[in-house]
């Protein structure tokens, strides 16, 4: 099967970006270790994540991570 996202990052595949995570509403963070398994296994540097259990609000960061275009949009899956 073809994947579209081939097509579209066909000029910039190797390109390492930045891509930042910030919250939309008020919470506590979870699942930390679990994100960071999955980021592992899609090849993505985890340069910054927000502590388990740590309070946040709307606007504040919680995870900025380096790949390849197509792996940031794994990650967005």
């Amino acid at each position: 099967m073809i994947d579209i996202r081939d097509e579209i990052f066909r000029s910039i595949k190797d390109t390492i970006i930045t891509a930042c995570i910030y919250t939309d509403m008020d919470g506590v963070i979870s699942g930390v270790e679990k994100v960071i398994s999955v980021a592992a296994d899609i090849g993505l540097t985890v340069d910054y994540i927000a502590e388990e259990g740590l309070s946040v609000v709307s606007g504040d960061l919680v995870m900025q991570m380096r790949g390849k275009p197509k792996q940031i949009a794994d990650a967005e899956n």
